[in-house]
């Protein structure tokens, strides 16, 4: 079993952090390591644990009537510890917010409405070394900001293997054909014909297609 993503959790709701730790307290592969309602003590301890993902809220509410922004802690973080990776949780969905936390150093933005199977993607996605961007933002966002985030987000998700299957089955290859071409097993074909269906979110061959159209796969 290959070792738990480790996450730190710092959001000025504690039903928020309450709700991830419930998400993820039967999988193995998820490690909630430290917490904080207040970025001040976040950034205390932060850098002195062993962490992967800090998953860091874009606003706080602070106990005396104040707001904190999570992008001024964001740059105050990433000063003390540079190679953190941070995915920014947040309610707000306009892309103006998201550039802006990419720009400063941010490996990802999900929204809080994300159900279990996006966020533990989006988890896979930043610790690889890749940037995740919420699948609802993430054609409005990549349309006119290549220098921030890759040609889409299938370009993160997929192997290169995966991808060539994926542009032959758009090509209307059989498993036969696809196998012959890439000199491979048939078998092999299904498995990462599988793969590309569970990482894309589709149910058939026929999703595949329109996620690598809508994409501008092919």
């Amino acid at each position: 079993m290959s070792e738990a993503i480790k996450l730190y959790l710092a959001d000025d709701h504690r039903m928020i952090i309450d709700g991830i730790k419930a998400m993820f307290s039967e999988d193995e592969t998820i490690e909630i390591v430290g917490e904080a309602t207040n970025p001040d003590e976040m950034l205390k301890e932060i850098c002195d644990l062993d962490v992967d993902v800090l998953v860091l809220d874009i606003r706080f509410d602070m106990e005396d009537g104040q707001k904190k922004d999570g992008l001024d802690v964001l740059d105050i973080l990433l000063r003390k510890c540079p190679m953190l990776n941070v995915l920014m949780l947040t309610m707000f969905d306009e892309p103006t917010f998201a550039r802006a936390a990419l720009r400063k150093g941010a490996k990802g933005y999900l929204l809080k409405n994300t159900g279990k199977d996006e966020f533990k993607l989006a988890l896979n996605v930043v610790t690889s070394g890749e940037i995740y961007i919420h699948r609802e933002m993430a054609k409005v966002i990549k349309g006119n900001d290549d220098d921030l985030i890759k040609k889409s987000r299938t370009s993160i998700v997929l192997s290169s293997r995966e991808l060539d299957v994926l542009l032959l089955i758009c090509k209307e290859l059989k498993t036969r054909e696809i196998a012959e071409t890439l000199s491979i097993q048939e078998s092999t074909v299904k498995t990462h014909r599988k793969s590309i269906m569970s990482k894309l979110g589709v149910r058939n061959l026929a999703g595949v297609v329109k996620y690598a159209i809508e994409n501008d796969l092919i």
